[in-house]
């Protein structure tokens, strides 16, 4: 089965077969465009993890991200990825590869990690640790990349384009298929989870943001006949996402609790949740500011940005809308 058949079938069974789980909000790195809230809170044990991992493979995940923070500053992190494994998810691991060394990258690939997720913010040292706010970041990060690419684990570089390092777009993309890593980009940084904007200060402005979209407007496909999909994502069908403190969301994009481990089963939670049952019951003629748009059928508005970017999940995504407007040029233009 493919994929994109796959998404289908669960999201309208309401199967959540994609998940991520945040072992830890504690971080080692201080990036000034980090969208996480850093709060004292408990983080689930070791025992509580595998607990979930029991529940979401009882609710039909199959594809599981474990992140955080940094996961590797847990001590219990390989652990809990060996019963993950053991439990059959196909498991990627989102990291910023401070931690990694020849000894972890070769566990991992022990482990058949499905895939490992890094950000690479320039190929500049000096940027790279500006970005990072830790001196000596980006040789760490280098020297794990090597020690991933030589244990053999699958490597994949995540981007996000900013207006300190958007100029190397074309110089990432060919160290990342030089050395067989796939690559992302992404031109939109997320407020933090509180709303707060001030960490989008490096967030490219009009002028080269249609410059960045419209180099990939070739690549990019789209249908008139479910425009609803393209503003309408799939968070809480057949994705969730468990926070460090076992708070279940829709995604963390979309930081709106549904209930809490602690209290409740996944499956309550998942089945009863008036969050997520509000948030299924999203239809596109609810949402006044898109339906009517011209541009809607170029768009890939995602709830979360809408309601942190303007507290409302029924409103429109300032940074969906103008990247929208760039591809509609593109396409017409």
């Amino acid at each position: 089965m493919r994929e994109k058949e796959l998404a289908e079938i669960t999201e309208a069974d309401l199967i959540p077969a994609w998940a991520m789980l945040e072992l830890t909000h504690r971080c080692n790195f201080k990036c000034s465009h980090c969208y996480v809230v850093k709060e004292k809170i408990k983080e689930l044990s070791s025992a509580e993890v595998k607990d979930v991992l029991d529940q979401l493979a009882a609710a039909g995940c199959l594809f599981l991200a474990f992140t955080g923070g940094e996961l590797f500053l847990r001590k219990d992190v390989f652990e809990l990825l060996a019963y993950a494994v053991k439990k059959r998810f196909v498991v990627t691991v989102l990291t910023n590869a401070f931690l990694l060394d020849a000894a972890a990258a070769r566990k991992l690939k022990a482990l058949r990690i499905h895939e490992v997720s890094t950000s690479l913010y320039s190929l500049k040292a000096g940027v790279f640790d500006k970005v990072t706010g830790v001196a000596g970041s980006f040789t760490k990060v280098m020297g794990a990349l090597r020690a991933l690419k030589k244990a053999g684990v699958r490597v994949r570089i995540k981007t996000p384009l900013m207006t300190v390092n958007y100029a190397e777009e074309k110089s990432l993309a060919a160290f990342a298929k030089k050395n067989g890593f796939s690559v992302l980009f992404d031109p939109v940084l997320s407020p933090k989870n509180d709303g707060s904007v001030k960490n989008t200060g490096q967030k490219i402005k009009a002028g080269v943001l249609e410059e960045v979209v419209q180099r990939h407007c070739g690549g990019w496909s789209f249908s008139d006949k479910y425009p609803e999909r393209n503003v309408l994502c799939s968070a809480g069908k057949n994705f969730a996402a468990v926070s460090p403190s076992g708070e279940v969301l829709p995604c963390l994009q979309l930081p709106l609790s549904a209930g809490t481990l602690r209290e409740k089963s996944f499956n309550e939670i998942w089945k009863n949740s008036p969050v997520l049952k509000k948030i299924r019951g999203l239809k596109l003629s609810a949402l006044k500011e898109c339906a009517g748009c011209k541009n809607i059928r170029y768009c890939n508005r995602c709830p979360g940005l809408a309601l942190l970017e303007n507290g409302s999940l029924y409103g429109k995504s300032v940074s969906a809308c103008e990247i929208a407007a760039v591809r509609s040029g593109c396409c017409n233009g």
